[in-house]
């Protein structure tokens, strides 16, 4: 995505929730088990994913800081 694109997806986006998703969501997705999704204010859903072409659940990276260490988590 060129830097505009994301500045516009992900700029000023404040997370309303943390939580799994539903069934609905889960077989919409195609995916053989529960994501953990980001839900912001607006309604926009973030959840990792094993690949760009959404094939199953994926790996989320952390990282707190540009010199911190990177966590790794699955879900």
């Amino acid at each position: 995505f060129p830097v505009t694109i994301s500045k516009k997806i992900f700029e000023g986006k404040r997370i309303k929730q943390v939580r799994y998703a539903n069934q609905n969501e889960t077989e919409a997705l195609g995916w053989s088990d529960d994501v953990i999704i980001f839900e912001t204010e607006d309604g926009t859903l973030f959840y990792p994913s094993r690949d760009a072409e959404g094939n199953d659940l994926g790996v989320m990276f952390v990282q707190e800081a540009l010199d911190g260490p990177v966590m790794f988590h699955q879900f």
